[in-house]
């Protein structure tokens, strides 16, 4: 929905842009804002965005959402955990409904993601990697230096 022209590229299939704000109002503000199409990127959104503050203030009761406590609470730290189970309360408390439901396992596809994302943004940064490789911070460059190392 938001043009990804000027933003620091990490992986091109991957990357994507959106607000980051307090509500939920907020948001749809400021994606309301952002939202439409680039002729500086062909991926942003080809047409106008949809009126996205449509039904904001109609609550949210009947609203279902799944969840797999899995992933809050498998290899998560206690406080983030904490956060999103307090956040899931709240919205019970709102009127949602909350499913248990059970989410296929993606462990074995998180080894896939870090080789297609690393060779992603070495070709993003094939300009400037690896020819300035010392003015990368260490943990980026050590992902690109991965990402180098595969081939099509």
């Amino acid at each position: 929905m938001v043009s990804r022209y000027g933003v620091l590229a990490l992986a091109e299939s991957m990357d994507h842009v959106g607000p980051m704000t307090r509500s939920a109002a907020d948001a749809g503000i400021m994606l309301q804002a952002i939202a439409s199409h680039d002729p500086n990127n062909a991926t942003s959104l080809p047409r106008p965005a949809l009126n996205l503050l449509t039904g904001l203030g109609e609550g949210v009761s009947g609203i279902r959402i799944g969840l797999d406590l899995r992933y809050i609470e498998d290899d998560v730290d206690d406080e983030s955990s904490a956060a999103v189970l307090a956040a899931i309360r709240v919205m019970e408390v709102l009127g949602e409904e909350i499913v248990e439901v059970s989410m296929p396992e993606t462990r074995e596809y998180t080894g896939a993601w870090a080789v297609l994302c690393s060779a992603e943004a070495t070709e993003a940064h094939r300009a400037t990697y690896p020819s300035r490789r010392d003015e990368y911070g260490p943990w980026f460059r050590g992902w690109l230096d991965k990402g180098s190392k595969v081939t099509g």
